[in-house]
């Protein structure tokens, strides 16, 4: 399954929706996107169809970077 990372920037947030599988080929990218530029950002994984270690530690060294 393909995976998918959409950023739509906001005046007051940022919303990432990431679809397919957050995995090894798609954490780079999620460490890419996630550092922030508002107060706000919402990841929205209502259409994730798996996701593994690396993804959730992805997730996580991204806000840890960005705050």
């Amino acid at each position: 399954m393909d995976a998918h990372v959409l950023v739509i920037h906001g005046d007051c947030q940022e919303v990432a929706y990431v679809t397919g599988e957050l995995d090894i080929a798609i954490a780079p990218r999620i460490r890419e996107v996630l550092p922030r530029r508002h107060e706000q950002v919402v990841v929205d994984l209502n259409r994730l169809g798996f996701g593994d270690c690396v993804g959730l530690s992805a997730l996580i060294t991204g806000f840890c970077l960005s705050g």
